[in-house]
């Protein structure tokens, strides 16, 4: 596939790509890869709920605690299913994202980099997918971020990838990961995030060398500026706008009233959760030393 091909995917085939039958023999290969390189192994011991209600702040709502135990459960198992949802999408993009990169490499030294990240994306998917208790849905699990995501990985140049991807959504999912590894219930799986964060800092990290590196910096102008600051302000529009918890409770049969929902979001304090999003997001885009996107993010009120 050439990275032009790359286009004519279907967004949900860059978060679902078709899989071989289990019986097809390149299965038996990656098996026994998985098996050198992964530091996990299929988990029966894996718990349905992986993260309490502190980790969303509802046992500061009033709405939350007055619902059955039942209820609470249901709530809890459905927000683990998000979560680790997310966390498969996100590395399943993250190979791909390699993939294009690998083709739009301009030195042997940044090809071969990215062939060891999309390796390393491989890993991670098949270290998740081990402590999978459920199947992840496109139609019901997805986040509103993966959409510019997805749209970025298919549609960006090099200068447009190395900026949303690897500054910006690999420095927001170090700290999305970093929370759910804190807060996670079961520590094989805590052990899990903290290993897959080692190697997600490095790519970041990567990202930002490509970015600040005076012989190859990421020049934002003209088209490169207008996809960067497009696919920037889709990402944080995004996070802003997800509300993952107020679903759930659509979910569970628990829809809320105006009213309830307003008294919601105060008391799990959503304001100052959305304000630390777009400060970590500032303080990301401030890393590249980009003054005129920032500025021009926030002429458009994005932070």
């Amino acid at each position: 596939m050439s990275w032009n091909n790359f286009t004519s995917l279907e967004l949900e085939d860059i978060f679902c790509f078709p899989s071989l039958e289990k019986e097809h023999q390149l299965n038996n290969l990656l098996e026994h890869a998985f098996q050198q390189y992964s530091n996990s192994t299929q988990d029966d011991s894996t718990p349905e709920i992986l993260w309490a209600a502190e980790r969303y702040n509802l046992h500061k709502s009033r709405y939350y605690q007055k619902l059955s135990t039942d209820k609470k459960q249901n709530y809890l198992l459905r927000m683990t299913e998000l979560n680790m949802a997310l966390s498969i999408w996100i590395e399943k993009s993250g190979h791909l994202y390699g993939a294009k990169m690998i083709l739009l490499s301009e030195s042997q030294q940044e090809k071969s980099l990215y062939s060891l990240f999309a390796a390393e994306e491989a890993i991670h998917q098949r270290e998740f997918s081990n402590f999978l208790t459920f199947r992840p849905d496109w139609a019901t699990h997805n986040h509103p971020m993966l959409i510019p995501l997805g749209n970025a990985i298919r549609e960006g140049s090099r200068e447009t990838l190395i900026f949303i991807v690897q500054v910006l959504l690999e420095g927001f999912g170090m700290s999305h990961y970093a929370g759910l590894m804190e807060d996670c219930l079961h520590q094989p799986l805590k052990n899990t995030y903290a290993r897959i964060l080692k190697d997600e800092a490095r790519h970041h990290g990567a990202g930002l060398i490509l970015a600040n590196d005076p012989t190859n910096q990421i020049k934002l102008e003209g088209e490169s500026f207008e996809q960067i600051f497009e696919y920037t302000r889709q990402f944080i529009s995004a996070l802003q706008s997800a509300h993952w918890l107020k679903q759930s409770f659509n979910d569970v049969n628990c829809p809320m009233s105006a009213t309830e929902e307003s008294l919601f979001w105060e008391e799990i304090g959503q304001d100052k959760t959305l304000a630390y999003r777009r400060q970590k997001l500032k303080e990301m885009i401030a890393k590249t030393g980009q003054s005129k996107l920032l500025s021009a993010l926030e002429k458009e009120k994005l932070f």
